[in-house]
C-alpha cells in the first residue's frame, strides 16, 4: 500500500492520477515518434530517386526502437558512481524497465475498459485503451518467462521468502503485549528477517558469479491505533508503549534475488488477565474495561473495521484468478465495507509485483473516489496467469475515509530512478547514494540500516531535494479512531491461487468483548458469499476457450462472463 504513496501522492498528502497520466503521456509520445518516423521514411523514399545514398538522419531514425518508459518503479537509471556496484540481475531489470507493454494476447499488460461507466475518468480510460490498441504492434513484453512463477526456481524463491515473512509475523504478533515498545518490535523484525535470509540459497551464484542478493524489501513497521503504516521509530523515546486494547498493524517484507514479498496483519493487544475475563464473564469484562478507560463510542466499531479488512482480503484472494478485472474487485471491497458499516481507507493500492519491481503499473485500488477531489482511480487491468500480486486493504471506523500525514518523524525512504550527478561539494550525499544502491537497490529502507545513520540522514536530505530519494511518511486517520489493515502476497497460476505469505485468519480476530464486531460474516451479500466459497483451486477453463478467444474480439468483461458460465455448468 504505502509503496504507491511515494509516486502517486500530491503535496496535500492524497493520491493523484500521476500514474495513469504518465502512462498516457508516454503513449502520446510513442504516437508522435511513430508519426515522425513515417514522415522521415516518406521523405527518404522521395529522395531515393535523386540520390542513391540515404541521409544519415533517415538511416538513424529508421533503426530507432520505440519504447514506452515505465516510470518510477525499477532502478532504470543509476548514478555513474554506483553503476558498478549494482548486481547484474538488477542492471538487467533496470534495462527492462524501459521495455514496452503488450496486449492480453501477448501475455503482458492488458488495460481495458470495464462494462459501464464507473467514474468520471471513464472517458480517460477509454482514450487510454484506444491508444494501446492503436500502438499494440509497437509494444513488446517487459518480463522474461524465467522471471515469472512459471519457472520452478523463481517460485521456490518466492515461497521461501514467504515462509520467512509468515514466521516473523507470527513472532511479532505474539510479542504485541502490554508494555512492549514498537521500536524494539521493529528492530526484532528486521534482525529476524536478515538472520533467516542468510540460510537460503547459500551455494547458488547469480549471473555475475556472486552470491544472490537478499535483504529487506520493506522495513518492519508497527503502527498503533489511528496510525496506518510506515511507523518505524529510530529512537526508543519515539516508540509507542503498547497497552491493553491497542489495535496494532504489523508490516514485514523481504526479497531474495530481487523477488519481493510482503504481508501485514492486525492484532489486538490483550493481557492474559483480560483474555481470561473474556472467556469467563463477558459482562464483567465490559464493565471493567468501561470503567478503566475512557474510550469513545467510536471504538465500538473497531471490531467491524478489523473484520471488514480481514474478510475483504479473503475475498480478494478468492476473486483473483485469470480474467478477473481490477474494477470488479474494487466493487467487492466496497460491498464488504458497506455491510460492516465502515470506510475503506483512501489510496490503498494492491500492486502486481515483479523482479526488482515491488509496485508494478497494474494495480487494484481499494476505494474509488469520483465525487470528491482529488479524483482517485486507476486504469482498468485484467489479471493473467503466472503473475504475483501484493494484495492490500485497510479500513477505519472513522466516518471520514481521508488519511493525513502523521507528526512523527519520517524514517523510511526509497531510491528513485532519477540520476544524481557526482558533486564534490556534497561528498556525504554521494557516499550515501552509493551505500543505498549497493544494499537496498529499488526497495524501501530505514536510514538506521546505513553504516552511519546520522550522517546518512544528512545525505538523504540532499538526495531528497534532488529527487533521487522519496520519503515514505507515517500515515494516520483522525485521533480517537483506529485503522485495520491486512496484506498478503499471492501467485496466480493457471489452475490455482498460491498464497505466498500473509494469509488472513479464517476465523474472526480475537478482540475484547467491548470491541467485537456487531455484524456477522454469514449475513454478507450473496455475491460476496459466492466469492468467499470459491476454492483457491479452479479448473483451467480458459484453455477451453483459447481457440474462440483467438478469433473473438469481444470485451474482457464478456469473455469473463462466458468463463463463469462454463464454471457454473461444471
Amino acid at each position: 500500500m504505502a509503496r504507491g504513496y511515494s509516486s502517486s501522492r500530491s503535496k496535500s498528502g492524497r493520491p493523484t492520477l500521476r500514474m495513469k497520466r504518465s502512462r498516457s503521456m508516454s503513449l502520446h509520445a510513442l504516437r508522435r515518434s511513430m508519426e515522425a518516423r513515417k514522415a522521415v521514411k516518406a521523405a527518404d523514399d522521395d529522395s531515393a530517386a535523386a540520390s542513391s545514398t540515404p541521409s544519415a538522419v533517415a538511416t538513424e531514425a529508421s533503426h530507432k526502437t520505440l519504447k514506452v518508459l515505465r516510470q518510477g518503479h525499477a532502478p532504470s537509471s543509476l548514478s555513474s558512481a554506483a553503476a558498478d556496484a549494482v548486481p547484474a540481475a538488477a542492471k538487467a531489470a533496470a534495462t527492462k524497465a524501459t521495455a514496452k507493454f503488450v496486449s492480453a494476447d501477448g501475455g503482458g499488460r492488458s488495460v481495458t475498459s470495464s462494462a459501464g461507466t464507473r467514474s468520471k475518468s471513464a472517458a480517460f480510460r477509454r482514450n487510454l485503451a484506444d491508444l494501446e490498441k492503436l500502438f499494440d504492434d509497437a509494444m513488446e513484453a517487459s518480463e522474461d518467462e524465467d522471471e515469472t512463477v512459471l519457472n520452478t526456481t523463481t517460485m521456490t524463491k518466492y515461497k521461501e521468502c514467504g515462509r520467512i515473512v509468515d514466521a516473523v509475523l507470527d513472532q511479532l504478533a505474539a510479542a504485541c503485549v502490554p508494555g512492549a515498545n514498537t521500536k524494539a518490535l521493529c528492530d526484532v523484525g528486521d534482525e529476524e528477517i536478515v538472520k533467516r535470509l542468510k540460510g537460503l540459497f547459500v551455494k547458488t551464484k547469480g549471473a555475475d558469479g556472486k552470491r544472490l542478493a537478499r535483504g529487506i524489501s520493506y522495513p518492519t513497521n508497527v503502527s498503533v491505533n489511528e496510525m496506518l503504516c510506515n511507523d518505524s521509530p529510530y529512537r526508543v523515546e519515539d516508540g509507542t508503549i503498547l497497552k491493553d486494547g491497542d489495535v496494532v498493524k504489523v508490516h514485514v517484507g523481504c526479497h531474495l534475488d530481487g523477488y519481493p514479498v510482503s504481508a501485514a496483519r492486525t492484532v489486538v493487544v490483550a493481557s492474559r488477565a483480560a483474555t481470561a475475563a473474556a472467556e469467563g464473564d463477558e459482562e464483567a469484562s465490559q464493565r471493567k474495561r468501561g470503567g478503566a478507560t475512557a474510550t469513545s463510542s467510536s471504538r465500538l466499531a473497531v471490531g467491524n473495521a478489523i473484520e471488514a479488512a480481514r474478510v475483504a482480503l479473503l475475498a480478494m484472494m478468492h476473486a483473483l484468478r485469470p480474467g478477473a478485472l481490477n474494477a470488479d474487485i474494487t466493487d467487492l471491497i466496497a460491498a464488504i465495507g458497506q455491510h460492516y458499516g465502515v470506510q475503506a481507507v483512501e489510496g490503498v493500492l494492491s500492486n502486481r509485483s515483479k523482479r526488482w519491481v515491488p509496485d508494478g503499473m497494474d494495480c487494484i485500488i481499494a476505494r474509488r473516489v469520483a465525487s470528491d477531489g482529488p479524483h482517485q482511480d486507476v486504469a482498468d487491468c485484467e489479471v493473467h496467469e503466472h503473475q504475483v500480486w501484493c494484495l492490500d486493504v485497510a479500513f477505519t471506523n472513522n466516518d471520514n475515509y481521508r488519511i493525513t500525514l502523521s507528526e512523527k518523524p519520517v524514517t523510511l525512504f526509497r531510491r528513485t530512478p532519477h540520476d544524481f550527478e557526482a558533486d564534490a561539494r556534497v561528498k556525504q550525499a554521494n557516499e550515501t547514494l552509493q551505500e543505498i544502491t549497493d544494499a537496498h537497490f529499488c526497495f524501501p529502507f530505514h536510514f538506521k540500516s546505513l553504516a552511519n545513520p546520522l550522517k546518512g540522514k544528512l545525505g538523504i536530505h540532499v538526495l531528497q531535494k534532488k529527487g533521487v530519494v522519496d520519503r515514505l511518511p507515517p500515515l494516520r486517520t483522525k485521533h480517537g479512531y483506529v485503522t485495520a489493515r491486512f496484506s498478503a502476497t499471492v501467485a496466480v497460476m493457471a489452475k490455482r491461487v498460491t498464497v505466498l505469505c500473509g494469509a488472513p485468519p479464517t476465523a474472526p480476530v480475537a478482540t475484547p468483548p467491548a470491541m467485537r464486531s456487531t455484524m456477522s460474516e454469514d449475513t454478507l451479500p450473496a455475491e460476496v458469499l459466492a466469492v468467499l466459497r470459491c476454492p483457491y483451486e479452479f479448473a483451467d477453463v480458459r484453455a477451453a476457450v483459447t481457440a474462440n478467444d483467438a478469433e473473438d474480439h469481444s470485451s474482457p468483461a464478456k469473455k469473463r462472463m462466458r468463463i463463469e458460465a462454463m464454471e457454473n455448468e461444471e
